[in-house]
């Protein structure tokens, strides 16, 4: 749980959060519904923690699900270009490390954990 706890707090340090710009109040220049540049490229990039859980059947039988709480510092980096206020094209790559942790159950014997990701 330690562990967790200094995850969130590390990142939240780390990375800038910028949800709006800021207006100006004096100017009285409204600000535009959609600020993303016309014809012309522009880029974003985000991060994030993920939960992640499945829902697995196997041969007719739901399998026992855990939640996975993944560590891994997920990562997208986006290119985008706008044609116009409606139409645009975006590019990028992403790191992220999805997973489901599994309880089989094996008749006469202890249940096995199936750890997947990808």
């Amino acid at each position: 749980m330690n562990k967790i706890i200094f995850s969130i707090v590390l990142t939240t340090f780390l990375t800038g959060l910028h949800a709006q710009e800021q207006s100006d109040r004096t100017s009285k220049q409204t600000m535009k519904s959609n600020p993303a540049p016309l014809k012309e490229w522009y880029r974003m990039a985000g991060s994030e923690l993920i939960f992640s859980q499945g829902n697995v059947t196997a041969n007719g039988q739901k399998l026992e699900n855990k939640t996975r709480f993944s560590l891994f510092l997920h990562f997208q980096h986006l290119h985008n270009y706008n044609f116009n206020k409606f139409l645009g094209i975006y590019a990028g790559l992403s790191l992220i490390n999805v997973g489901f942790i599994n309880k089989l159950p094996i008749p006469g014997s202890t249940d096995s954990e199936l750890r997947q990701r990808s």
